[in-house]
């Protein structure tokens, strides 16, 4: 069963996105404090959601979840193991 605390969860990361958006400059700099706990953030963010859809999942489906690599490099291929990994 879905969260039901989703909605307010979902009103904190719309706000936590315009404050991002309203300062995105500081993202720029990978090896600033502030944009490696920015990455950290949206990984976390990326298995809460990944998380929940797995949950909403039917139990009966029993199919491999799967890899998207097209396009993707190694580092975004090794982000989705990390999520799907949780």
């Amino acid at each position: 069963m879905a969260d039901p605390g989703l909605s307010k969860k979902l009103q904190q990361v719309r706000e936590k996105l315009a404050e991002i958006i309203d300062r995105a400059e500081w993202l720029l700099d990978p090896k600033s404090v502030e944009a490696q706990g920015a990455a950290e953030g949206a990984r976390a963010f990326v298995r809460l959601f990944f998380g929940a859809g797995q949950e909403l999942r039917n139990p009966e489906d029993n199919k491999v979840p799967q890899l998207v690599v097209q396009g993707f490099d190694g580092e975004q291929i090794w982000e989705q193991l990390e999520v799907a990994m949780g």
